[in-house]
């Protein structure tokens, strides 16, 4: 049994709970989603924590073992906090600092030896979606051929007018670097080398799809290409 941690968490806990003024403000810095890495014996575990206001009464969840699980209490004063949960027949007690924008300290299990440390970091917020017009993301395409239709994903970037982007298979066991590309107008064209030859697609952006052609260099092989943007 580590003995240190608990020592520690008995101090912090006892800080806590003499600190003055411990009335949360109308948005305490605490509040959102945050990512905690928790050391356990069986290795890191990662649990997502979301903390929240019920009138002046901090309150929460927590999502791990793919379960959400409500906290039994939460209290937060002068950047310390103080986390109550039940797992089970299983009680657990974190307590932490706020510093910097981030979280760390040491948890214990109520009534049991286990205890360690953890830390945390804010959830970072979901990528906004592409502004309109934009080819931005990773889509889903299709090529039809005479032997049958080949589906790639193509990911492209883009700032402004220029692109940037690769074609490649959607297990990632390949992936193509576009060349001589360019988006305008609505219009993209690029270049890829494939089994040994080299091969122009030409799509138009219309109604968040692209619609177009695919043909090889020589002259010899085309067909319809087509790609649907791949939900966030």
């Amino acid at each position: 049994m580590r003995k240190k941690p608990f020592v520690v968490l008995l101090a912090f806990v006892l800080s806590l709970a003499a600190a003055p003024g411990t009335g949360l403000a109308s948005d305490p810095p605490i509040l959102g989603k945050w990512i905690l890495l928790v050391d356990t014996p069986n290795g890191e575990l990662e649990v997502e924590l979301e903390l929240r206001l019920e009138g002046e009464r901090l309150t929460g969840s927590a999502y791990l073992f793919e379960n959400t699980v409500s906290l039994a209490s939460a209290a937060f004063a002068d950047q310390k906090i103080l986390i109550e949960l039940n797992l089970g027949a299983a009680s657990f007690r974190l307590a932490g600092l706020l510093q910097d924008g981030r979280l760390s300290g040491i948890w214990e299990q109520m009534g049991g030896e286990a205890n360690g440390t953890w830390s945390g970091a804010r959830k970072p917020a979901p990528a906004p979606p592409p502004a309109a017009g934009s080819i931005a993301g990773e889509w889903e395409s299709i090529a039809a051929t005479p032997e049958g239709d080949l589906a790639f994903v193509a990911l492209l970037k883009q700032e402004g007018q220029a692109v940037t982007g690769s074609l490649g298979a959607a297990d990632g066991s390949f992936s193509i670097p576009m060349k001589n590309v360019a988006f305008s107008d609505g219009k993209l064209v690029f270049e890829v080398d494939y089994l040994g030859g080299t091969f122009r697609i030409q799509a138009r952006l219309a109604e968040g799809k692209l619609i177009g052609i695919w043909e090889s260099l020589d002259g010899s092989l085309s067909g319809a290409w087509s790609a649907t943007r791949k939900s966030p």
